[in-house]
């Protein structure tokens, strides 16, 4: 279950950083597109607002209501992945995630099993 809510997520002025973080590791996260653009709105306000369909006919109350259940799954993911993306915080030195294609060597330097990290048995 995830520690933090999705407002806190948003106001975080790290959440940019985040999303083009998780994207690159497979999880999108999009802040300016559809359905993570309206994140953290209560019910009512979504339901408010004018969605379309593709071809630009506004969407019924009932489709709205599925929509909805689509925004809050997204909210429950990006949850789960920001609690995973603060995670990699104790591997960074700067306290941000570590760069592109330093994960493994990241998990390397930390990794019990690695040559020279043991002690003799006998």
């Amino acid at each position: 279950m995830p520690t933090t809510d999705i407002h806190t997520i948003l106001r975080d002025p790290r959440y940019r950083q985040f999303a083009a973080a998780v994207t690159e590791c497979g999880r999108q996260v999009v802040p300016a597109a559809y359905p993570w653009c309206h994140m953290g709105l209560s019910v009512e306000e979504f339901l408010a607002l004018d969605l379309r369909r593709e071809d630009m006919t506004p969407m019924d109350q009932y489709e709205k209501e599925e929509q909805l259940g689509v925004l809050r799954a997204q909210e429950r993911l990006v949850c789960e992945a920001w609690d995973w993306w603060l995670g990699w915080e104790w591997l960074a030195k700067d306290g941000a995630p570590p760069e592109s294609g330093t994960r493994e060597a990241a998990v390397a330097e930390h990794n019990p099993c690695r040559p020279g990290a043991q002690g003799e048995l006998f």
